[in-house]
């Protein structure tokens, strides 16, 4: 470097540090770039999370109350009128919704779901997949109701969900084996179990194989009108160790959450952290049918019902663990239940063996718990990772 350049890079230093100690003196802060359109679009999304949650956290007590009147309003029929729980709840939330302190939240928000639904095209998708069921009608099924006809019919809607409305990234597909059984263990989400779902056609969908995989499924989904028959058909299956083992038996690719219903009923501000992997019971379910563990981590679905609040008058009424209170759901009806747009991963690892464990290290419930708790913790570690590394819930 010539003499020339010295001085004049030099000089450049000198004036950068003078400006910044005369910006010092002066308490002028240095200029900080813009945030990106997606960051300032999260924030703001988030602001009004934080706005509809504060409003929800103010009038709880008084809706809690009013649901009460209106379930003993709605509780009043003809006598020998039979009356299910499920229709007294549903005349109640109509006598609720939308209760004066929300109103103007709930009306914004609506507006704002209507108005991207018709430009995706989903109302159109939707109404595709519900003619392909109504006219539906076969009876091949296996023998836990597995109806795969059923399920092809179902295809238009959870693809347009996959990759239109949630853009799921898939990787690790290559982790799940070729042929035979494998259990796959995966943190749980978003209210209803849309997790499930997607990881079921993203394997299909992307596995060199196109494996169809089975879900264990819990009991409270599995008692909840339209939506328990529908998993059925679609291959869901009553959790429980017996069934699981009659599934990786037969060579199936199962899916299971450890979690349970605390994970889909988590607060929106406990997202992401997951709950205890119940007492180790898919690893004995893994090593006594000599299945490899596939740890998978969603990220995306804590999103799409932001759980704010939950409902014990309603839960206790229809036998649920949580009736969620969401910024749509009960307040926009149906249109509650229209899922919000994140964009999603979900990452596989590689397999896990307990193939090294004897009969009694499966009696050995301190064991059971702490593999469980590494599998967990494995999982946490992937979602940690993710969440480092996405710069929008929205946009990824």
């Amino acid at each position: 470097m010539s003499e020339v350049s010295k001085i004049v890079k030099m000089k450049q230093r000198e004036r950068k540090v003078g400006t910044k100690a005369r910006n010092h003196r002066a308490g002028v802060s240095p200029v900080q770039p813009l945030p990106s359109l997606e960051a300032r679009i999260d924030a703001k999304i988030e602001e009004r999370f934080a706005e509809f949650e504060r409003h929800l956290e103010r009038s709880f007590s008084s809706i809690e109350a009013k649901l009460e009147q209106a379930l003993a309003a709605s509780g009043r029929q003809e006598p020998g009128v039979p009356r299910s729980p499920w229709t007294s709840a549903l005349s109640a939330l109509e006598r609720l919704s939308p209760v004066a302190e929300l109103k103007p939240l709930v009306g914004e928000t609506g507006a704002f779901v209507i108005e991207q639904l018709e430009k995706l095209g989903f109302i159109q998708v939707l109404g595709q997949t519900f003619t392909n069921v109504i006219n539906h009608i076969s009876m091949d099924v296996d023998e836990f109701g597995y109806d795969q006809e059923f399920e092809d019919k179902m295809r238009p809607l959870v693809e347009f969900l996959f990759y239109n409305w949630w853009r799921v990234e898939m990787n690790g597909v290559e982790h799940i084996p070729k042929t035979g059984r494998a259990l796959l263990v995966s943190n749980h989400s978003g209210t209803l179990p849309f997790d499930g779902a997607m990881i079921k056609f993203g394997v299909r969908e992307l596995h060199p194989k196109h494996r169809i995989a089975r879900v264990l499924m819990h009991d409270m989904f599995n008692s909840l009108p339209i939506l328990g028959p529908i998993m059925s058909k679609v291959g869901a299956v009553r959790a429980c160790q017996e069934n699981g083992e009659r599934l990786l038996r037969a060579g199936h690719v199962t899916m299971v959450f450890p979690e349970g219903a605390k994970g889909t009923g988590k607060y929106f501000k406990n997202r992401y952290k997951l709950e205890r992997f119940g007492r180790g019971g898919f690893v004995q379910l893994a090593a006594r049918t000599s299945s490899p563990v596939i740890p998978i981590a969603v990220v995306g679905a804590e999103e799409i019902y932001p759980l704010l609040e939950n409902s014990t008058v309603i839960a206790r009424l229809l036998n649920v663990p949580y009736f969620p209170l969401t910024p749509t759901f009960p307040w926009l009806g149906l249109l509650g239940f229209i899922p919000l747009p994140s964009k999603w991963y979900i990452d596989i690892g590689e397999p896990i063996t307990f193939d090294h464990l004897s009969a009694k290290d499966l009696e050995d419930d301190f064991l059971m718990d702490n593999l469980g708790n590494e599998v967990r913790q494995q999982i946490q570690n992937t979602i940690n990772d993710r969440l480092k590394r996405r710069r929008s819930v929205w946009f990824g």
